[in-house]
């Protein structure tokens, strides 16, 4: 198996380099409309780059066939795509401190200056939130029915003793402008941050019995994929006993979490395995079990839109064998099999519906008594994503 070991580490690097340098971005537009200037609304499809800083331009088409029209951010008034992102262009007082400019401020007070910028819809209804994200300046707006919007307050500044403090007058505007009992949290554990802010603003609607809504681009996605896979087994006792090819299906259960650009999964893999062995000696082995794999699944060179992704795991596996996995010698003693948990690393791809791995599984123990056998195993598998 150690072989094995060297040309599953070889097959790693072949796959990982073939897809960084062959794998093109396949971007999907999605359903939305953005509105220019003079109100008039353009309805088609919209390059979703999922952005964390409001956008400086957009990639359009009025239908799939039609050219790419980029459309520069201060062109537009307002901006939706799909169900989850509206933008909206306000005339707003902001506070930009020199912190920005890589140093804190020494004012505690807010440093307003007058703009319109493209702002990002959070939350909507009869109040509302807005957030103006650039780089490291991260402002929150609210408005409460058809009034202007007012930012909410959070500054850190330096006192004259050099003491880092915080100015958190946004708490008082949200007791202001979100009056309803039980909306705000009263353990004092105020931040300013889209989760604490949004959390806030459910609670009002829930408080006003408001059918409101809080949007929401970031969020995990479950995928199951069936797994049909072949593995090759060596087990030795004393003597090693001959290589077994054993076919499984399992079935491949991926959650992608919403963090690092969806590039990180929790998954887990149930599947059955059975092997038969003997050796010249009259020893025969006989192993059936229910193998659970879980562990962490990265995509390093997933982008949004591509149908190829590539990725690499390490997982746990943990083995429940059956009564009936047991090692015999001759006629005379008879030992049940107890499976020893193992790590095992693997390489894949996606591609679409479909995909392909390369699992290498650790050295298995298989204890009986207080003796053991050794159960080496490779992988190749197939992947069908039902949803």
């Amino acid at each position: 198996m150690r072989l094995a070991c060297k040309y599953f580490v070889l097959l790693c690097g072949i796959l990982l380099s073939i897809t960084s340098l062959f794998a093109q971005p396949d971007f999907s537009y999605e359903p939305g409309a953005w509105t220019d200037l003079d109100g008039q609304v353009h309805e088609g499809l919209i390059l979703n780059l999922r952005w964390a800083d409001i956008p400086a331009r957009i990639s359009f088409r009025t239908s799939r066939d039609a050219d790419v029209q980029t459309i520069e951010a201060a062109g537009i008034a307002a901006l939706r795509i799909g169900e989850a992102l509206r933008y909206e262009r306000h005339a707003v007082q902001i506070d930009i401190p020199i912190e920005t400019r890589g140093r804190v401020s020494t004012t505690r007070n807010p440093e307003w200056q007058s703009d319109t910028l493209l702002l990002r819809v959070l939350a909507e209804g009869s109040a509302s939130l807005y957030v103006y994200q650039q780089a490291d300046l991260v402002r929150y707006f609210i408005r409460t029915g058809d009034g202007p919007l007012e930012q909410l307050i959070y500054k850190r500044y330096i006192t004259p003793d050099n003491l880092i403090k915080e100015n958190q007058a946004f708490a008082g505007q949200l007791q202001i402008k979100l009056a309803c009992e039980g909306a705000l949290p009263n353990d004092g554990s105020l931040r300013y941050t889209s989760r604490y802010l949004k959390s806030v603003f459910q609670s009002y609607y829930a408080c006003q019995g408001e059918a409101a809504r809080v949007y929401s681009s970031r969020h995990g996605s479950l995928h199951v994929h069936l797994v049909p896979a072949l593995r090759v087994s060596e087990i030795a006792f004393s003597s090693e006993i001959g290589r077994k090819y054993l076919p499984t299906l399992g079935v491949d259960a991926e959650f992608l979490l919403p963090v690092w650009r969806r590039r990180l999964a929790l998954h887990t893999e149930p599947s059955y395995r059975s092997f038969n062995g003997s050796t010249s000696g009259g020893v025969v082995i006989r192993y059936r079990a229910v193998d659970f794999v879980y562990g962490l699944r990265l995509y390093p060179l997933s982008r949004p839109g591509s149908r190829f992704h590539p990725y690499v795991s390490a997982a746990r596996l943990i083995s429940a064998a059956s009564a009936r996995s047991t090692i015999r010698y001759g006629q005379i003693q008879e030992l049940g099999l107890n499976p020893g948990g193992v790590f095992c690393f693997s390489a894949g791809l996606r591609y679409g519906r479909f995909g392909g791995e390369v699992r290498y599984y650790q050295q298995q123990q298989l204890r009986l008594g207080f003796q053991s056998t050794a159960l080496s195993t490779v992988s190749i598998s197939a992947a069908y994503r039902i949803f």
